[in-house]
C-alpha cells in the first residue's frame, strides 16, 4: 500500500506540473497575438480567447490589462466610453469597492476580458491599486516573464474559492511596456480537472499551499483525512510556478485505497509465516549490525594508525612541509618549515601563504590551486621570505587533494640556497678557467711571433 500511494502521489505531482505548464503556454499564445497585432481590437481579443479556452473550461478569465500614463487617462477613458458606455471610469481594485481611482502616475487597467458576461465587473479596474497584483505585475515586468499573484479573492468569483492571476508583459517594438496579458485560474476546480483528466486515484486528497503566505492550503480537491488516523499517509512536493513557491501535498488513509481489501485478506493468511520470518530477519539484522560496528571500529583504528604514520613521515622529513587551502590560509606545517622560516608553529598557522611567497600574488596562487589537477604533482621554483625578512630561493613540489570536502595543497619545500651558491661558485670557476686559457693562448701567440723575429 505504501508503494502504491507513493506511485499515485508521484503521478499526481507530474500531472499537475504538466497541466500548469500548459496554462503558461496558453498565456504566452495570447501574448503572441498582441505582438503580432499592434492594436488588437476587442473582437479580435475575444476570438483569440475563445479558441484558447476551448480546451480548458476551468479558466475563470483571460484579460488584457493596458498600462495608462497619467497624462493619457482622459483619452483612454474617452476611448473606453465608446466600448462600455458613458459611465465608464478607471476604478480602484480593492475587494468589492467600486470607487473611481485617484490620480496616480500610471494605471494598469483591465481593458478586455473573456468571457465578458461573467467577468464584466473587472472592466476598468486598476490592478496597480491592489498590493498583491501590483507586486506581481512589477516582477513580471522586471523579469520579462510570467509571474503569478498570491491567492486572491476577486469580485467576479463567488464563494470562498481563491484564484491565482498569472501575468505576462507585452512590449512595443520600441521595447516600451504596453500592458499585460492575464490568465485567472480557480485552483480548486483546476485540481479537480487534473485529477479527472489524468485518471488519478480518486481517494487521494490534493492540496496546494503558498509557502510565501502561510502553511494553510489555499486550494484542494478530494477527500479529507484525519492526521491522527493510524493509516494516514502524506507526501509533500516542492512546486515552483510562475515566480511563486508552492507546496503540493497528497494525502490518503491507506484503507481508502482500492487494493487495501485485497491486501488485508492476503495478509491474514501470511501472519503466521510473517512472525517466523520476522524473528529470523531480526536475529540476522542484529548479527549484521554487531559485525558492522566491529568493522567500523577496526577501520577507524586502521585509519588512525595510517594518519599517525603519515604525520610522522611529514614531521621527521628533512624538507619543509606546508598544508594550505586555495585561499592561501596555512592549515598545517612541520618542524622543518618553522626552522626554514624562523617562525613558531602558531605564528605560521596565522599567516597566509602570500605573506611568505614573494614571487606570486594571492590571485596567482588561487589560479595555481584551480589549475592544479588532483593527484598530480607540480614542481617549480620561487622565493620565500623568512621572519627576519631574508629572501631565500626554494623549490616547491605541490599536489592537490581533498580534506573534509575542501580542496587543499600539500607542498614540500626545499631550500636552494646552497645549491644556488655552489652553482654560482662553479660558474665563477668556469669563467676564471676560460679567462686563463684565453690569456695562455694569447701569450703563446706572442711568444711564437717573437721567435720568428
Amino acid at each position: 500500500m505504501e508503494e502504491k500511494f507513493s506511485q499515485d502521489s508521484s503521478k499526481a505531482y507530474v500531472s499537475l506540473q504538466r497541466a500548469l505548464t500548459v496554462e503558461l503556454e496558453r498565456l504566452k499564445s495570447l501574448t503572441a497575438a498582441f505582438h503580432l497585432i499592434d492594436n488588437l481590437t476587442q473582437a479580435e481579443f475575444n476570438n483569440f480567447s475563445q479558441v484558447l479556452m476551448t480546451t480548458n473550461p476551468d479558466i475563470v478569465a483571460l484579460k488584457w490589462i493596458e498600462v495608462v500614463p497619467k497624462n493619457q487617462r482622459f483619452l483612454f477613458e474617452a476611448e473606453m466610453k465608446n466600448l462600455y458606455g458613458e459611465k465608464f471610469a478607471i476604478k480602484t481594485n480593492q475587494g468589492s469597492r467600486n470607487a473611481v481611482a485617484t490620480i496616480n502616475d500610471r494605471y494598469a487597467v483591465v481593458k478586455y476580458v473573456f468571457p465578458f458576461e461573467k467577468n464584466a465587473q473587472a472592466i476598468g479596474r486598476d490592478s496597480f491599486s491592489n498590493e498583491a497584483q501590483r507586486q506581481a505585475l512589477y516582477l513580471s515586468d522586471i523579469t520579462q516573464s510570467s509571474f503569478a499573484t498570491s491567492p486572491q479573492s476577486i469580485v467576479q468569483q463567488k464563494g470562498d474559492d481563491k484564484v491565482v492571476i498569472i501575468y505576462h508583459p507585452v512590449y512595443s517594438k520600441s521595447e516600451k511596456l504596453k500592458g499585460y496579458t492575464a490568465l485567472i485560474l480557480n485552483l480548486n476546480n483546476f485540481l479537480s480537472s487534473v485529477k479527472t483528466n489524468s485518471l488519478l486515484e480518486k481517494s487521494l486528497g490534493l492540496y496546494l499551499t503558498d509557502l510565501e503566505k502561510n502553511r494553510v492550503p489555499f486550494a484542494g480537491s478530494g477527500p479529507e483525512y484525519l492526521v491522527e488516523e493510524l493509516l494516514f499517509r502524506s507526501y509533500e512536493f516542492y512546486l515552483p510556478f510562475a515566480g511563486r513557491n508552492w507546496l503540493f501535498n497528497t494525502e490518503v488513509n491507506l484503507k481508502a485505497l482500492p487494493d487495501y481489501q485485497k491486501f488485508e485478506h492476503t495478509s491474514i493468511k501470511k501472519k503466521w509465516a510473517f512472525g517466523i520470518v520476522f524473528s529470523f530477519l531480526f536475529s540476522l539484522a542484529m548479527f549484521l549490525i554487531v559485525r558492522a560496528r566491529l568493522q567500523v571500529v577496526e577501520a577507524n583504528n586502521t585509519l588512525k594508525k595510517q594518519e599517525k604514520y603519515y604525520h610522522d613521515l611529514i614531521d621527521y622529513s628533512s624538507e619543509a612541509f606546508y598544508l594550505f587551502n586555495c585561499q592561501g590560509d596555512i592549515l598545517d606545517v612541520n618542524a622543518e618549515a618553522c626552522n626554514l622560516l624562523g617562525y613558531t608553529r602558531e605564528s605560521l598557522l596565522s599567516l597566509n601563504i602570500n605573506q611568505i611567497d614573494v614571487n606570486y600574488s594571492s590571485v596567482e596562487l588561487k589560479d595555481i590551486c584551480k589549475d592544479l589537477l588532483f593527484d598530480k604533482k607540480v614542481l617549480f621554483e620561487t622565493q620565500h621570505k623568512t621572519m627576519s625578512e631574508k629572501v631565500i630561493p626554494v623549490e616547491i613540489s605541490a599536489s592537490k587533494f581533498k580534506i573534509n570536502n575542501e580542496n587543499v595543497i600539500g607542498a614540500f619545500v626545499r631550500d636552494l640556497t646552497d645549491r644556488k651558491t655552489v652553482k654560482a661558485i662553479s660558474l665563477d670557476n668556469d669563467l676564471l678557467q676560460r679567462a686563463i686559457e684565453e690569456r695562455t693562448q694569447e701569450l703563446d701567440g706572442q711568444k711564437r711571433a717573437f721567435e720568428t723575429i
